[in-house]
């Protein structure tokens, strides 16, 4: 197999290998497979630098081989082009989108009177992530700089009705676990 043959199937298998990491990240974390942090923080970056390899490779074999190259090869590397530069678009919007917001990690519709969480706090320092008992001033005011229209909701629905339909959805999302639940608290 010549250089330039083996540059388009290499090509190829990293834009295939960026497209199923990127698959995997966001399913693996909803069937289980895998954290929130696993998902978000290494998988969809390493797709990331995985599928700009792809096209550099892309770009250096059409540049250095092209008159070496036969039509179903060009035809395969300009896929593995496409393919490559679609999937450093997704986690390069992620970075740039990320880079423009302040780092919150938890978000409330109640900057005034935050939820207190408990029964949370254990389970959440054996996963080793952020706290969530620091609720600042200017943790408020950067919320409400960044997300303006994030606030709380007036409804004529019984606050009891209110919160089991909001534990109902809770329940239902993939991944969720619903630690502790007080219509009271």
């Amino acid at each position: 197999m010549s250089l330039p043959r083996i540059s388009v199937v290499g090509a190829l298998a990293l834009s295939g290998s960026a497209l199923c990491l990127l698959a995997l990240a966001p399913l693996g974390c909803r069937l289980g497979w895998g954290s929130y942090g696993l998902s978000l923080y290494r998988l969809i970056p390493i797709s990331g630098i995985i599928a700009a390899v792809a096209v550099l490779l892309s770009v250096l074999t059409l540049a250095l081989a092209w008159s070496r190259l036969r039509a179903r090869d060009l035809v395969l590397l300009c896929a593995a082009l496409v393919l490559g530069g679609a999937l450093v678009y997704v986690p390069g919007q992620y970075a740039l989108r990320r880079s423009t917001l302040p780092a919150i990690h938890d978000i409330t519709t109640d900057t005034v009177n935050p939820p207190q969480f408990s029964a949370v706090l254990a389970a959440r320092a054996n996963e080793r992530a952020a706290s969530v008992d620091d609720r600042s001033p200017q943790l408020a005011q950067l919320q409400q700089a960044a997300y303006p229209d994030l606030t709380p909701i007036t409804t004529q629905v019984s606050k009891a009705k209110a919160f089991q339909e909001a534990l109902g959805v809770a329940k239902s999302m993939p991944g969720w676990i619903i630690v502790a639940s007080d219509a009271d608290a």
